[in-house]
């Protein structure tokens, strides 16, 4: 009889722990899962901010720029034109026009990477949510609301 009883404590000690080990699993997954989401959260916060910070780039610095380019050339081309500093203003035209080339580039690519990113951040955002709605009709170009 002793053998019995020890050996009915040790299975329920182990039927204990095992249940207790399926429970630790299964908090601990979840809180996996929870951190896990906390830093997909994250990312996409940061990913709806850089990509505001494009659109504010290829909508309001570049044409900045470009209005700014336009705006010394005029200047530039009469000095030329009187024949005074030649060799420093042709310098200076030159900057101007790799400038503007540059602006023109950088443009060109970051509409690229706009084509290409903006269509699956839209699958992704396809939730239900207040918050995801925001960001929804930030990434749709709206004003944030659903």
């Amino acid at each position: 009889e002793g053998c019995s009883t020890v050996n009915s404590i040790k299975r329920r000690r182990r039927k204990e722990e095992q249940w207790t080990l399926e429970n630790n699993d299964d908090i601990n997954s979840e809180h996996d899962n929870h951190i896990l989401q906390q830093q997909q959260q994250q990312l996409l916060n940061r990913l709806v901010t850089i990509i505001q910070q494009l659109k504010t780039l290829l909508t309001q610095t570049l044409p900045q720029i470009k209005s700014r380019i336009l705006h010394a050339t005029s200047p530039i081309l009469c000095e030329i034109s009187r024949g005074y500093f030649v060799p420093f203003l042709t310098v200076a035209l030159a900057c101007l026009g790799r400038i503007h080339t540059l602006c023109l580039t950088m443009g060109r690519e970051v509409v690229m990477v706009l084509q290409e990113c903006i269509p699956q951040l839209r699958g992704m955002m396809l939730c239900g949510d207040d918050d995801k709605k925001k960001r929804r009709g930030i990434v749709y170009g709206g004003g944030g609301g659903g």
